[in-house]
């Protein structure tokens, strides 16, 4: 077994300067985007792989399918939460549904089937198919990536708008792991994107080392090509969360406006908590970047400016 990766003491988050950034720290929230907004199609994107009997297998769609039709507006739980009794004839009705859908589905494989394809063949692939999209259906979590290394030339680049942005230095509180709503994970570059059914069998069942397995799977494997990001995620309620990290650090990229510091390190100001603010520099010679203490007090002789001051200087003269 692989050994668990050291959280590190300090993540960061990469942004360009908008108003929406400059919203979520202010407010300190963070933004959970659902995976099929990211910029890598295979991102999040598990793929299953059969290895129970087509019996078991059956049973697991149509488990998968009946709780997905048993939250749904129209189902007969929807008549019980409303306080209404219901009755045996709609669940009756309720299950005679999800039982044609499951036989519409093997009988649509079964007759379209490639020539010299069995059956049951046609079946598993398509059990696998229909899976794989009830785990996409009812995943309604979110993602919030961050990055162990403030001073990458690959990611100021590509995440902080070419350098003109900011990285936001969070910490992990203790208090992180009460708040079961948040899963602070890493990524597994060149991880398996294959998911067996037995594992989304033994999940369904409460198996907490099947669940961590379905979410390692499902949100943590990438691609070799993304190592440089050194990435790590957060997995919860997608949209707009209040943060459960600890806002430490500002860093302001090399090309980082003047007015966008000063900006943000007056809003800042009166914070209960204060902020370490950073800046990024260019090195003497190679390509590291640098990263050395910023002082907001050297922008305060500049900001804020009032155009007419120039008029003023010469009005005793």
């Amino acid at each position: 077994m692989r050994n668990p990766t050291p959280t590190p003491e300090r993540l960061y988050k990469f942004r360009s300067f908008s108003a929406l950034s400059l919203d979520s720290i202010i407010s300190d929230t963070i933004y959970l985007a659902k995976p099929a907004t990211f910029n890598d199609p295979l991102d999040s994107q598990p793929i299953v792989e059969n290895d129970l009997p087509v019996a078991a297998l059956c049973a697991l769609y149509r488990m998968l399918l009946r709780q997905r039709m048993w939250a749904e507006p129209r189902a007969p739980s929807s008549l019980l939460h409303a306080g209404a009794l219901g009755s045996m004839a709609s669940v009756g009705d309720f299950e005679k549904e999800v039982s044609r859908k499951v036989r519409g589905l093997l009988d649509y494989a079964n007759y379209n089937r490639d020539v010299g394809e069995t059956s049951e063949h046609s079946h598993i692939k398509a059990l696998e198919q229909a899976i794989q999209q009830e785990l996409l259906i009812r995943e309604d979590r979110g993602v919030f990536s961050l990055t162990f290394c403030s001073v990458s030339i690959l990611m100021w680049s590509h995440y902080g708008n070419q350098h003109q942005g900011v990285a936001l230095g969070y910490s992990i509180p203790d208090t992180f792991p009460e708040d079961c709503r948040f899963k602070l994970v890493p990524m597994d570059y060149g991880g398996s994107r294959l998911l067996s059914t037995s594992i989304i069998q033994k999940m369904l069942s409460g198996d907490i080392n099947a669940k961590n397995k379905v979410d390692q799977t499902a949100y943590q494997a990438k691609a070799e090509a993304w190592k440089y990001e050194n990435e790590w995620r957060i997995l919860g309620p997608a949209g707009e969360q209040g943060s459960p990290l600890e806002l430490e650090e500002i860093v302001f990229g090399h090309r980082c406006p003047d007015h966008v510091r000063y900006a943000i390190c007056t809003v800042l100001k009166t914070r209960s908590r204060k902020i370490e603010f950073s800046e990024i520099t260019m090195p003497p010679h190679g390509f590291e970047l640098i990263k050395v203490p910023f002082d907001p007090g050297q922008l305060e002789t500049v900001f804020p400016r009032r155009g007419l001051d120039r008029y003023d200087d010469f009005s005793g003269v």
